[in-house]
């Protein structure tokens, strides 16, 4: 085969190689049965983040990406998302005021739409639908963080770099599904500036421990695909950008934990 063609033909034989080979996003844990108002709002952080990740498993099913028991698992993650914003939703709304429950109702309200559709064969139609009901239910749950003590800079950075890779990957995905998305790489490149920005910052803060510099690395070799692929005319593996999302996400959830730790000590 002539060296040419074999460029051209490469992207498309790895497309066929890893596209049935999705895998379930990475799961949250349930609530616990007493928790203070800091693991409540670490964990609807997590549920922000997840809408993201419900819109990725759902656009791999739309694509034929899923296989074995994912389609199975994927509505485990719908009904826990679901148990888990129902028990926030008790748990927050009696500690707010009334401009600040509506928030979270509405919330609720753009999710009951939402899970109705998760559960449906994906379309293109319904995919543009659900982009925009998460983006809407991400900022309505971040208003609960009018119950957060002033925490330090650090921590406030790593809730929109869990969901920077995501978006990229959902705005790739779509793309691949048929989906119109204007400027679509005008949007992936603000969330690529945005999540290099913010590593920045991070990767130069003082208090940084061993444990938190190994899952900044972590996060950033992982995040080098994602430049990789915006730079790149090449077809790139939407399973590997998936996964290298979910990756992402870990590594600064971790990191989120290990800052929480870390302010506790010293205050």
């Amino acid at each position: 085969m002539k060296p040419n063609l074999m460029h051209h033909l490469f992207p498309a034989f790895l497309f066929f190689l890893f596209s049935h080979f999705a895998q379930a996003s990475v799961e949250i844990p349930d609530l616990p049965a007493k928790m203070s108002v800091s693991q409540a709002l670490y964990i609807n952080c997590l549920q922000r983040t997840q809408t993201q990740q419900l819109l990725k498993d759902y656009l791999q099913i739309g694509l034929k990406m899923a296989h074995g028991t994912f389609e199975d698992d994927f509505k485990t993650s719908i009904g826990r998302y679901d148990q888990r914003l129902n028990a926030l939703n008790d748990y927050f709304l009696p500690k707010l005021d009334a401009e600040h429950q509506k928030y979270m109702t509405d919330a609720h309200a753009v999710w009951d739409e939402s899970r109705k559709i998760l559960l449906a064969a994906p379309t293109k139609e319904n995919a543009l639908i659900l982009d925009k009901n998460f983006h809407t239910m991400i900022s309505l749950l971040g208003k609960a963080k009018v119950l957060a003590k002033k925490s330090f800079r650090a921590v406030g950075l790593t809730g929109g770099m869990c969901r920077d890779p995501l978006y990229v990957t959902n705005i790739y995905l779509m793309k691949l599904l048929g989906v119109e998305i204007p400027d679509h790489k005008k949007k992936m490149k603000k969330r690529l500036d945005h999540f290099s920005k913010n590593m920045k910052e991070l990767q130069n803060y003082s208090g940084n421990t061993d444990a938190i510099k190994q899952h900044l690395a972590d996060a950033q070799k992982a995040f080098l695909f994602f430049t990789y692929m915006y730079d790149s005319d090449n077809t790139a593996v939407p399973t590997l950008i998936a996964r290298k999302a979910d990756k992402i996400f870990t590594s600064i959830r971790s990191i989120k934990k290990l800052y929480g730790q870390v302010t506790s000590v010293n205050q």
